[in-house]
């Protein structure tokens, strides 16, 4: 497994990712070892999607054209980085849901055709059809700016998720 060598490397390099960037072979999961857990964050991009407003206030968020790999790394001491497919993505993320009942903090970042927000709140509700990634996401309090509507393209940063592996 190639890893990447700084966070700031993977945070330029996602703003311009392409589908030709990422690796379309699987990638596998980091070895268990026992108790020698670490945290991970992830990043997830899509091309294509929609957000819209649900009945609880939260809002509903649909990708598509997604990138085939998503990015992970982990902070000090272990500065670890690699990718997953969106399968073992969406496996971990359905863990964390089900088993430990974790609603991860989110950085989203959405182009719209005239326009573009960042709002911060949690992910739940995740489910991965083997061609949309469909969450909730709830943004926190205060003055989070919400549109609704197509999305063009939407960088998704979501914080630890939980000790991983699972």
């Amino acid at each position: 497994m190639k890893f990447k060598h700084t966070i700031s490397a993977l945070i330029l390099s996602s703003c311009a990712a392409t589908s030709a960037s990422f690796a379309a072979d699987t990638k596998p999961l980091l070895k268990v070892i026992p108790h020698n857990r670490i945290e991970l964050m992830f990043f997830q991009q899509a091309h294509a999607g929609s957000i819209k407003q649900n009945k609880s206030g939260c809002y509903e968020l649909l990708l598509s054209n997604i990138e085939p790999e998503v990015m992970y790394f982990s902070n000090s001491p272990d500065k670890k980085a690699g990718n997953l497919t969106l399968s073992q993505f969406a496996e971990t993320m359905t863990h964390s849901q089900k088993a430990e009942k974790i609603k991860p903090n989110t950085l989203v970042n959405i182009k719209f055709d005239t326009s573009s927000i960042n709002m911060i709140g949690t992910l739940s509700n995740a489910l991965y059809t083997g061609k949309e990634f469909h969450y909730t996401f709830c943004p926190f309090g205060g003055n989070q700016l919400v549109k609704e509507g197509k999305i063009r393209s939407i960088n998704l940063f979501v914080d630890p998720i939980h000790r991983w592996p699972p």
